[in-house]
């Protein structure tokens, strides 16, 4: 990739472009490999989670960083009845790595949405929308009826 934007650029400069046409080429390719450095940097969907927190020299330290503490208590205690599925990236693979949004209502019900991976050029897509059942409700919600 670097040697055929670095063959591009001698290319393109050898041309007889003004000193701002130069600046203009330079500054627009920096900002679209930034830009795509940044998208793929980030997590944005359950596998990039999986893929960016859940290594072999994962610590309790460094992957509870990842989880917000106003949403969480997540203790060591927590993380050691889980750390084989944590550490064990590559040799103990999830079969499936599904990604699901609940959407709370004011009276109460919880719908859970299965949303279909994409690309960042796709909108979201639904797999299966189902009301979450009452005996479950409590699993997703504190007792003030807010979001765990």
């Amino acid at each position: 990739m670097v040697i055929i934007v670095v063959s591009f650029l001698i290319r393109l400069f050898s041309k007889k472009l003004s000193r701002i046409e130069q600046i203009i080429v330079v500054s627009s390719i920096m900002t679209v490999i930034f830009t795509a450095y940044y998208f793929n940097a980030l997590p944005r969907t359950a596998i990039d989670l999986y893929q960016s927190y859940f290594s072999p020299t994962a610590s309790y330290h460094e992957f509870s960083s990842h989880i917000l503490p106003v949403y969480s208590n997540f203790t060591e205690e927590e993380y050691r009845e889980l750390e084989q599925y944590i550490t064990a990236y590559g040799s103990l693979r999830p079969i499936q790595i599904n990604q699901y949004a609940l959407l709370i209502y004011s009276d109460g019900e919880i719908l859970l949405v299965d949303t279909a991976l994409g690309d960042l050029d796709s909108p979201i897509k639904i797999k299966s929308i189902k009301k979450v059942p009452e005996e479950l409700k409590g699993f997703f919600t504190r007792e003030d009826g807010n979001i765990r």
